[in-house]
C-alpha cells in the first residue's frame, strides 16, 4: 500500500516538473559515466525509475518502515544511486548505489552488503570493470526474485536502456541531477 501511494506522490512530482520545464530537446551530453552504470543494473522491466545526486536522497522515496530505509549506508551516504520500482507480485523496490573505483569505497560497499543479510535484504557488489566502464555497484532489494532478474540483466547486458524511448527520456532528464521516469508498462 505504502509503495503504491509513494509511486503516485512520484507521479504528481513528475507531472508537476513535465508542465513547468518547458518544451525543447535534450541538447546535454546525456547522464555520467555514474549514472549509466547505475542504470545498467536496472531490469528492463522496471515502472519507476528515479535517480538522485546522493543513496540517502534515493532511500528518502521509500516508505519509513521500509528495510532499505533502515539500513546505514556509512561512507555511500553520498555515492549517486538509482532506485527502480518492478512488479514481482507488489511493487518492490530495487537501489543500485556507486561504489566507485577506490578501495574506500568498494570497503564501505561490501560493509553495507554484509550488514543487509540482517535487515532482511538481499545484496550484490559487482566490481568495477574499466573495459566496459562500469563503477563499482551495490545492489540492495528485499526481494530475492528481483535479485536474480538484475543478476540475469547484468550478465546478459541487458537493462532498462534498452526499453523503447528509454535512452532518450534518459538524455532528456539528465538534464537535472536528480529526475524520476515513470513508465506506463514493463518489457513486453
Amino acid at each position: 500500500m505504502h509503495s503504491f501511494r509513494t509511486l503516485i506522490i512520484m507521479a504528481a512530482a513528475a507531472l508537476a516538473l513535465v508542465s513547468c520545464g518547458g518544451g525543447g530537446s535534450a541538447t546535454g551530453a546525456g547522464p555520467s559515466e555514474e549514472v549509466r552504470t547505475l542504470l545498467r543494473t536496472v531490469p528492463s522491466d522496471a515502472l519507476a525509475i528515479a535517480v538522485r545526486r546522493s543513496c540517502t536522497e534515493a532511500v528518502s522515496l521509500l516508505d519509513t518502515s521500509a528495510a532499505l530505509r533502515s539500513l546505514g549506508y556509512g561512507g555511500l551516504e553520498d555515492s549517486p544511486a538509482v532506485i527502480s520500482w518492478t512488479f514481482d507480485g507488489k511493487l518492490s523496490p530495487v537501489l543500485a548505489v556507486d561504489a566507485g573505483r577506490t578501495q574506500a569505497r568498494s570497503e564501505a560497499a561490501r560493509a553495507v552488503a554484509e550488514l543487509a543479510g540482517s535487515h532482511g535484504l538481499h545484496a550484490e557488489w559487482y566490481a568495477a570493470d574499466s573495459l566496459v566502464g562500469r563503477h563499482a555497484v551495490l545492489v540492495l532489494t528485499g526481494s530475492d526474485a528481483l535479485m536474480t532478474a538484475v543478476g540475469r540483466h547484468i550478465s546478459e547486458g541487458r537493462s532498462i536502456m534498452d526499453a523503447d524511448g528509454f535512452g532518450a527520456a534518459v538524455s532528456y532528464a539528465s538534464q537535472s541531477k536528480d529526475f524520476t521516469i515513470l513508465r506506463n508498462s514493463g518489457a513486453r
